[in-house]
């Protein structure tokens, strides 16, 4: 099982719940809890917009304030500090250009444009009513024992889920094994900017340790 961002969490409960379907949870782009890392995303953009001198980016910010959001809106207000934070990442020198960009992509001649709409109109009508429920979540609390090997993927340099909250959540878990690899050149999405060394990883030593007698 590998779960990415939002999945990290859903991969979480789910072997939580029935860990006997599953051999390990492998986790990338983790996330532990949501308002805390929300919150510290909100702080991360309005320093770097006080920073470059963008009065009119903080007085947005300020106006809204700091998360928890709930109700219509939400995915606006998300969106006001989450973008600083992808822009952020994506002029990192310190992390791999992948070349990834959801935008370009969905601007692809395979999506018509009820696709292009519903795109939009998914994100927006997905945070609004799924976001607030997720503000009480913290695994370092709610999932401090899984019943199998657990592998963390995580980017150095990610942004949208600070890995200070990783290394927490890790020290507090209990499972039959558990590791902690660092992707040095990577933000949120190892698998895409290190993809070789991530695939790597999860063939020779997940696979191998999950499966030792087929190796």
């Amino acid at each position: 099982m590998l779960g990415e961002s939002w999945g990290s969490v859903v991969g979480v409960w789910m072997v939580q719940r029935n860990p006997e379907l599953f051999h390990a949870f492998i986790g990338t782009g983790q996330m532990v809890a949501f308002l805390e890392t929300d919150q510290m995303c909100y702080d991360f953009a309005l320093e770097l917009a006080q920073a470059r001198g963008d009065t009119e980016k903080v007085e947005k910010l300020k106006t809204q304030g700091p998360p928890p959001y709930y109700g219509k809106g939400t995915a606006m207000k998300e969106s006001a500090f989450l973008m600083e934070t992808f822009n952020y990442m994506n002029a990192d020198p310190n992390i791999s250009d992948d070349g990834f960009n959801t935008f370009q992509d969905l601007a692809g001649p395979e999506y018509g444009l009820y696709d292009k709409l519903n795109w939009f109109r998914g994100v927006l009508e997905t945070m609004d009513m799924v976001y607030p429920q997720l503000w009480e979540i913290d695994l370092r609390a709610q999932a401090t024992r899984l019943e199998l090997p657990v592998y963390f993927l995580i980017g150095r340099h990610d942004v949208n889920a600070p890995p200070v909250l990783t290394e927490q959540y890790y020290e507090v878990l209990n499972a039959p094994h558990k590791e902690l690899i660092w992707f040095e050149h990577s933000g949120h999405n190892p698998w895409v900017t290190e993809s070789a060394a991530f695939v790597d990883v999860v063939v020779t030593k997940v696979l191998v340790e999950t499966y030792p007698t087929n190796h």
